[in-house]
This record gives structure tokens, C-alpha cells and sequence, in this order.
């Protein structure tokens, strides 16, 4: 599950899982921020001039030019539909894989440049190279 609070000022997305993540960002200041990863929690300082929230179409419209997204291919497809087509990112993707060395090619994916197995040319691909 994840909450995402907004206002004029300031955008707060947390994420409850084990263990719990939050990332606040402000209109006007850069703020410090704590990611839980394997090695501990981790500094993050986040920094954007300018974000939208619109609450009749629940949607939140923030400036960057590029993304870096991890996670199951129908979030990550999702996410690729929300962005602007002229956004560059990278997506992570988690998948299972059957054998992880690509033997069997049940964690393939495909893109522009043929199927490409995320246990062997992943699990990082290019945004403009996948084919939902």
C-alpha cells in the first residue's frame, strides 16, 4: 500500500511495507529523506521545482526528465502509461525466474531489439526499448 499526501507546499509518499519508506519532496527546498535497502537505510536528498497535484482526476504531475522505476511488470506498465512519451527511464523489473540463467526464457521481455531475458540482459532495461 502506498499513501500519497499533498498540498501547495509539500508532497509526502509513504509506503507501508516491511520496512516502511517515506519520500517527501517540497516545492521550494531540497529535504533529506531515509531509504530502507539490504545495507540499512540510506540518505536521499530529493529536489524538485515543481509538481502538480490534482485531486479531481487523482493525479500528481511532477517535472523531470527521466525516471528510475523497480518493480512487477503490471506496475511498471502502468507507470510507463502515466509518463510522457518524450521521458527517458530505466525500469527494474521483478519477475520470477524459472532457471536465472536463462536457459528457459520464462522471464523474457520484449523490446525493440528482440526478447531479452531479465535473468541474463536485465533486470534493468531501457524505457524506450520495451514493448508493452
Amino acid at each position: 500500500k502506498v499513501m500519497i499526501k499533498s498540498n501547495s507546499e509539500e508532497l509526502t509518499m509513504t509506503r507501508f511495507s516491511t520496512p516502511k519508506s517515506v519520500l517527501r519532496f517540497h516545492r521550494d527546498n531540497p529535504v533529506m529523506v531515509s531509504i530502507p535497502t539490504p545495507l540499512g537505510y540510506q540518505p536521499l536528498l530529493t529536489e524538485t521545482s515543481t509538481y502538480h497535484a490534482d485531486f479531481d482526476h487523482q493525479l500528481i504531475k511532477m517535472n523531470y526528465s527521466h525516471i528510475f522505476t523497480c518493480g512487477p511488470e503490471p506496475m511498471l506498465r502502468a507507470i510507463d502509461k502515466a509518463m510522457p512519451e518524450f521521458m527517458d527511464g530505466q525500469f527494474s523489473f521483478e519477475e520470477r525466474m524459472g532457471c536465472g540463467f536463462g536457459a528457459c526464457m520464462g522471464c523474457s521481455c520484449k523490446t525493440k531489439y528482440g526478447s531479452k531475458r531479465i535473468c541474463k540482459e536485465g533486470p534493468v532495461l531501457e524505457r524506450s526499448e520495451i514493448i508493452w
